[in-house]
């Protein structure tokens, strides 16, 4: 078996230290519980875990496994080293049955495998006694019986795994439209995520593997709720998406009332800020509004005309960005919100009317003091194409929202040029290189044919995180029950180092707090200009 990798090596290691902590805090009380597993008859060999997933920390002081006689031909085994308490490996001895079925004690002071005594169970670190069946003779299938005895709190259950086989999970995305530069690299992300883990899986000797059941949202709330209602039909109850705040809000009163769990790699949404059942894999954009008042206020603006989508969306973060604005002694003295149907976009008003707002705001402060803010997705094309047409609005700062950020289409042709021109900016969470991302994001580019200049969008790795985090906490629980996945999420962000380097949820559920990167197009090409700290609210320049 290959080496695993660090981020479940220290997943595994955290949950372990943790569980020990718990363990000594608790109470027991003693309790009892028989898991029930059937052992096909192999044809030849073949291998069957019984898994005990616990509730809470447990001592386990009787393990004992019965398997009745089938034929004389069945050969039953535990091959040394091979029981695990979740990813970690247990040392014991081998023990291979003989021809009259299994009755042996897993503890010690028996003839099995002799386990120490007690046995530490942490919570969310499942025991896994894999059973090889080894046979030259038809048969038919057996009942094994593993009766656990364990010290736990009053509220301590332990009981089977229920996780065998393919393990649906929905994928909530569009796969084209305005957003189709984020979409390629999101999806292809998900995949590869996806085939990593289940690699992994394969290396423990897990029996259940991940499945995406891929809807297209179509960047469209009523398509995502209707996407949402197939799945559940579907009998898909986790999904991974939507990305759009939008359409995270559509979904938000059915998924909840249908007992489904939402982990969103992309919505930024304040308003959806709550804590809940669904789980965003980025900040909300208080921290976003944050980091770019302070790179404003670092660039000397003072003065903002905020034009945005007129959604959940655009909404926040212009109303975030005022907040923040203020903070810092600025003003956003105008917000023009747009319609964000494609077809109800009349981009050349807008820009009319933007570019009479900006002028006045530049005979009073000054252009070197006023920006123009576009809280956009791939509608922002059409806005700035409408705005070269305006003298005043080629003559100032403009910044751009994460969505607009590192738009490979903004630096190519006439909008290469004006984005030159109005020196286009943006933050967008920032995560310092660590060997999966840097794997991952080389494995995008050959994928999806990036040009040398073409960075990998961040959401990639945001996407990624979330079927990571998301699978290991079905690991951790051997569970597709919401509830077990709602309370134990949280847990195993804080135990996983993934391509974001690790994490933490806040009380909503949201990522807690990120840097950000400061991006600026120079020369047609969007440049890595600078970082934001969120723990020390400073604007510095790029690392080398």
């Amino acid at each position: 078996m290959k080496a695993a990798p660090a981020w479940m090596i220290l997943f595994a290691v955290a949950i372990a230290a943790a569980a020990v902590q718990a363990a000594q805090a608790q109470q027991f009380e003693m309790h009892s519980v028989a898991i029930y597993a059937d052992i096909e008859d192999a044809d030849h060999t073949g291998t069957k875990n019984i898994v005990v997933a616990c509730t809470d920390a447990v001592l386990v002081y009787g393990l004992e496994l019965f398997i009745p006689y089938n034929d004389a031909s069945d050969r039953y085994a535990i091959y040394k080293d091979s029981m695990r308490l979740g990813v970690h490996a247990l040392e014991h001895d081998s023990y291979v049955s003989g021809d009259h079925g299994v009755d042996v004690s897993l503890l010690e002071g028996g003839d099995g495998p002799s386990l120490k005594y007690p046995l530490l169970v942490p919570r969310y670190s499942p025991l896994v006694v894999p059973v090889q069946v080894r046979d030259s003779v038809p048969g038919q299938p057996v009942e094994a019986i593993l009766d656990v005895t364990y010290a736990g709190n009053a509220g301590a259950q332990c009981g089977p795994g229920a996780l065998h086989g393919p393990q649906r999970v929905g994928l909530l995305t569009p796969t084209g439209g305005s957003s189709v530069h984020i979409n390629t690299h999101t999806l292809a992300s998900a995949s590869f995520a996806v085939e990593d883990y289940n690699r992994y899986l394969a290396e423990l000797g897990e029996q259940w593997w991940l499945e995406l059941v891929i809807k297209d949202s179509q960047s469209d709330p009523g398509v995502s709720s209707q996407m949402v209602r197939e799945l559940k039909a579907e009998g898909i109850r986790t999904v991974i998406g939507p990305a759009g705040s939008s359409s995270v809000a559509a979904v938000y009163d059915y998924t909840r009332n249908n007992d489904m769990l939402v982990v969103s790699c992309c919505s930024t949404a304040p308003y959806l800020a709550l804590p809940d059942h669904v789980f965003r894999m980025s900040p909300d954009d208080t921290n976003q509004a944050r980091a770019l008042a302070a790179v404003m206020a670092n660039d000397g603006i003072d003065t903002v005309a905020v034009i945005h989508r007129d959604d959940i969306y655009g909404h926040g973060l212009s109303e975030a960005l005022a907040e923040s604005m203020a903070e810092r002694g600025g003003i956003v003295a105008h917000a023009m919100p747009y319609p964000t149907a494609a077809e109800d976009l009349d981009a050349k008003s807008h820009a009319a009317l933007l570019a009479s707002t900006v002028q006045d705001l530049v005979d009073v402060n000054g252009a070197e003091r006023v920006a123009v803010m576009a809280v956009s997705y791939g509608e922002v094309e059409d806005i700035a194409e409408a705005s070269m047409a305006h003298p005043v609005l080629n003559q100032i700062k403009w910044y751009g929202s994460e969505s607009v950020v590192n738009r490979q289409s903004m630096t190519e042709g006439d909008l290469g040029d004006f984005s030159d021109k109005v020196r286009l900016a943006g933050v967008i969470h920032h995560v310092l290189p660590n060997p999966l991302n840097t794997g991952l994001a080389a494995r995008l580019a050959d994928a999806l044919n990036l040009a040398p200049d073409e960075s990998v969008n961040m959401y990639s790795y945001s996407v990624y995180d979330a079927v990571l985090v998301l699978a290991n906490a079905m690991l951790a629980t051997q569970s597709l029950d919401t509830d077990a996945l709602v309370e134990a999420l949280p847990h195993i962000f804080e135990r996983t180092f993934g391509s974001l380097n690790g994490g933490r949820f806040n009380e909503n559920g949201d990522l807690a707090m990120a840097d950000y990167g400061v991006w600026e197009v120079h020369d047609r090409t969007w440049l890595l200009a600078g970082t934001y700290a969120q723990t020390s609210d400073t604007v510095g320049e790029d690392l080398p």
